[in-house]
C-alpha cells in the first residue's frame, strides 16, 4: 500500500497547507489526505471530492500511521508522530509579534511550554520565506539551524492567481465599480490563555483612537472605496457589525464554501491596513500599500512584544492612531501617490528569497522526486538533529539490546517457576515448616 501524504491546518482546509496541497494535486501526486477537526467544514470537503477524515474518527489512527510524511500549520498532530515519519511544519505567520523562546516566562501561557519543547523533539522541518528567517525561528525555538528550510510559503503562490470572478461572486459585488477596495486584517490579541495582549473594542472596527463609524461610512461612500474587514478566525464574533455598505466584513466559512481563500482577496485589493499581524509580510510581495494602525503600539509592546522592537525597521508604510490621519492617507493614494515603495521594496529583498514566487515548487522539489517519492536526503536528520542513519542505528542497539535483557528475563523466570513447581522445592518447604514449628 502506497504511504499517505497528509495535510493538517487551522482554520481547516487553509493557508500553506492547502495552498501546497492544490499545487501537488494538480500535478497529480497520489495519495494525498486532509485531517478535519470541524464536522461541517468535512461535511463540505467530502461533497466536493477531497478525501478527509475527522481527527477523532475511527480511522484517523490508521490513516496517519499510513502516511509518511505530514504537512502541517500549527504542529496540530506532531503528539501521533511514529519513527519513520516526516513531519513538516508549513507555519501560519512569518511576522514581527515575539513568539518562541522570545516571549517572557511569565507571558506564556502552560500549553506554550508543552507547545515548544514537543516541536523541537517532534518536527523534522521548518519552512521560512528567506535566510533571514532561518535564523529568527532558530533563536525563537531552539531548532536546529540546519533543519529550517529556506523555501517559503505556499500561500503566497496565492497572491498572484487572479480568482476574481469567483471573489466577486463570493462578496456578491462588482469589484471594477470602486474606485480602490482595501481591505483592513487585524492582529489576534486576545492570546490563547495568555495575558490579553491588547484590548479588543467591539465598538470601534480599527481600533483607533477618535473613532466615528458614521464619519467613516460618509467617508468611503463619498469617495467610491470598498473595505473589506476581515478579523482573526479567533476573534470573528468580538466586534459589532455596522451597516455602511461600503464596508464588507469576511466571514471565514466564506472561504471553504467558494473554494477561495484568503490569498485571492489580497490580490484584489489596492492596499491593506492592518497593525502587527505577519499577513503585511506576505503582501508586500505585490508592492502595494500598507497602512499601520498603531495606536496601541506601546502598549503591545509591553505586553507581547516586537521583534528588534524598532518600528521604522518592521514598518514600511506610514503610522497612523486616528481617523483622520487614515483618510488623509487614503486621499493619498486615490492621487496614486505611494511615498513607501521603495522602503518596501528594500525590506521585501530581506523578508523574501526569489521574490517570493514559485513557493510550492520549491518545496516539492525538495520534498519529491518526479515520481511523488520522497526524496532520500529529507532523511538525512533525525527528528532530534542528528544523521538519520546515526539515530536509527543507536535505536537499533537499543532494541537488541532491551531484547537481550527480555530474553534472559524470560528465561531466569522459567527456570525460577521450575524450581518452584519441583517436588524438591516443595518437600523442602515442608521441612522448613515443620522445623520452624518445633523450634517454638
Amino acid at each position: 500500500m502506497k504511504k499517505n501524504i497528509l495535510f493538517c491546518s487551522y482554520p481547516d482546509f487553509s493557508g500553506n497547507s492547502k495552498s501546497l496541497y492544490d499545487y501537488m494535486k494538480k500535478k497529480k501526486i497520489q495519495n494525498l489526505v486532509w485531517i478535519i477537526f470541524d464536522k461541517n467544514t468535512y461535511k463540505v470537503l467530502k461533497e466536493n471530492g477531497v478525501e478527509c477524515y475527522l481527527y477523532d474518527s475511527s480511522k484517523f489512527k490508521s490513516v496517519f500511521s499510513n502516511s509518511k510524511i505530514i504537512f502541517d500549520t500549527h504542529g496540530l498532530l506532531y503528539e501521533f508522530k511514529e519513527r519513520g515519519q516526516i513531519y513538516v511544519n508549513l507555519w501560519h505567520g512569518t511576522g514581527v509579534k515575539e513568539i518562541g523562546y522570545m516571549l517572557k516566562e511569565e507571558q506564556r501561557a502552560p500549553h506554550d511550554n508543552y507547545y515548544y519543547g514537543t516541536l523541537k523533539n517532534k518536527m523534522d522541518y521548518i519552512t521560512v520565506p528567506s535566510e533571514f528567517w532561518r535564523a529568527i525561528y532558530s533563536a525563537e525555538f531552539f531548532f536546529p539551524f540546519e533543519r529550517i528550510l529556506s523555501l517559503g510559503l505556499p500561500r503566497v503562490d496565492e497572491l498572484f492567481i487572479d480568482k476574481r470572478k469567483k471573489v466577486e461572486r463570493a462578496l456578491n459585488v462588482k469589484l471594477d465599480n470602486y474606485s480602490k477596495v482595501g481591505i483592513y486584517l487585524p492582529t489576534f490579541r486576545k492570546g490563547i490563555g495568555r495575558k490579553l495582549e491588547c484590548e479588543v473594542n467591539s465598538n470601534n472596527s480599527l481600533n483607533l483612537d477618535s473613532y466615528n463609524e458614521k464619519e467613516l461610512s460618509k467617508y468611503l461612500e463619498e469617495n467610491n472605496i470598498l473595505l473589506l474587514i476581515k478579523y482573526h478566525p479567533s476573534e470573528e464574533i468580538v466586534y459589532e457589525k455596522n451597516n455602511c455598505k461600503n464596508i464588507i466584513y469576511i466571514p471565514e466559512n466564506i472561504f471553504i464554501e467558494n473554494n477561495i481563500t484568503l490569498y485571492n482577496l489580497l490580490n484584489v485589493t489596492d492596499f491593506m491596513l492592518t497593525d502587527y499581524s505577519s499577513v503585511y509580510i506576505e503582501y508586500l510581495v505585490l508592492d502595494k500599500p500598507i497602512i499601520f494602525l498603531h495606536n496601541d503600539v506601546e502598549k503591545y509592546k509591553k505586553r507581547r512584544g516586537l521583534l528588534f522592537n524598532n518600528d521604522d525597521f518592521w514598518f514600511p508604510g506610514r503610522r497612523i492612531n486616528k481617523l483622520s490621519e487614515l483618510t488623509d492617507e487614503i486621499d493619498n493614494l486615490l492621487k496614486n501617490i505611494d511615498n513607501y515603495s521603495e522602503q518596501r521594496n528594500i525590506f521585501k529583498k530581506l523578508m523574501f528569497d526569489n521574490d517570493g514566487k514559485k513557493n510550492c515548487k520549491r518545496i516539492c522539489d525538495y520534498f519529491f522526486d518526479k515520481e511523488g517519492n520522497i526524496n532520500k536526503n529529507v532523511f538525512e536528520y533525525y527528528s532530534d538533529g542528528r544523521k538519520y542513519e546515526d539515530a536509527l542505528n543507536e535505536i537499533k542497539k537499543k532494541e537488541e539490546y532491551i531484547g537481550l535483557l527480555k530474553y534472559d528475563y524470560d528465561e531466569l523466570r522459567k527456570e525460577l517457576l521450575g524450581i518452584i513447581n519441583s517436588k524438591s522445592y516443595k518437600m523442602i518447604n515442608k521441612l522448613k515448616k515443620i522445623i520452624f514449628f518445633y523450634r517454638r
